[in-house]
């Protein structure tokens, strides 16, 4: 049974090991988290962000979670946003999700968006924006798999793909 957990601090060791396991495999926006003081600082910059009445500019309230399985071994993280700017109307949503390379394809990032989705509906009303790369399969069947309808396709500038906009019902 997964379960969404918040940051800790006192996990930064294993938060680093889940981002040099993404960089490895993804190039993602984790590989720039290369020490524990890193770790550390994004982790604490995390809980800011769930936390403080006032956020910097641009940024907006979000929920980092870290999803564990039974033995309390972190399969994946997500981001839960209860409010959107602009840029995450276009393209970002809702809900951001990752699932550790060596737990992809085994459903855990279905059981992620699910999880993220009952959270994020406790703290907003709104149908969820959920996003992807056009050419990410394992999202887009994830998100589908949580009843995401396709609403269009847009072209992103900044990374030169399309990316896939899903909204997915509150009352589903």
């Amino acid at each position: 049974m997964l379960k969404l957990v918040r940051p800790s601090v006192e996990r930064a060791d294993e938060y680093l090991q889940l981002c040099a396991e993404y960089g490895e495999v993804d190039k993602s926006n984790h590989i720039h988290i290369d020490s524990i003081e890193k770790a550390k600082e994004r982790i604490e910059r995390d809980l800011l962000l769930e936390d403080s009445e006032t956020l910097p500019i641009g940024r907006v309230r979000q929920f980092v979670r870290w999803a564990q399985n039974e033995e309390g071994i972190i399969q994946g993280t997500c981001r839960i946003r209860i409010e959107l700017n602009e840029k995450l109307r276009e393209k970002g949503g809702h809900i951001g999700y990752d699932v550790r390379p060596i737990y992809r394809k085994r459903g855990i990032g279905t059981e992620i968006l699910k999880y993220a989705l009952i959270e994020l509906w406790g703290k907003c009303h709104e149908d969820a924006l959920v996003t992807c790369d056009d050419d990410n399969i394992g999202s887009y069947k994830i998100i589908e798999n949580n009843n995401g309808v396709l609403e269009n396709k847009i072209f992103d500038e900044e990374s030169g793909k399309m990316i896939r906009r899903y909204i997915i019902k509150r009352n589903n």
